[in-house]
């Protein structure tokens, strides 16, 4: 099993802060937001300065931000670990997908989701 650690950190660590920089601006602390959002386009150019992405560097990180971005925006927020918001058209497809339980439903999505951007490599290689 081929697992690059050091891009899947690189990669965590822009979701973390991409989710802390929106739930930060949207319960209205500006300033702290504007701090936050230095640190990640700080982290962005780092990145893409210092590291040599791998191929499949912005699907993990598509993945990744899929699967950590609402939980850590709703930490932030204090709000229900899996609520799932009703403006952002990510979100409405979501909810039209799992019309049912969207909760549970986006749960379940991330626990299908996370070993295939762990594995990403090696998933794509099943199938060549």
């Amino acid at each position: 099993m081929n697992i690059n650690f050091p891009e899947l950190l690189i990669i965590l660590v822009l979701v973390v802060l991409a989710g802390i920089k929106e739930a930060t601006y949207d319960e209205n602390l500006k300033t702290l937001s504007g701090y936050v959002q230095l640190a990640v386009l700080s982290a962005w150019a780092l990145t893409v300065s210092f590291y040599t992405a791998e191929p499949f560097f912005f699907v993990r990180y598509g993945l990744t931000r899929l699967i950590f971005y609402d939980l850590i925006y709703n930490v932030t927020r204090s709000l229900t670990l899996f609520y799932v918001g009703n403006i952002k058209p990510t979100d409405r497809f979501l909810r039209w997908i799992f019309r049912k339980n969207v909760e549970y439903g986006y749960f379940f999505l991330r626990i299908i989701l996370l070993p295939i951007a762990i594995f990403f490599e090696n998933f794509i290689n099943l199938f060549q």
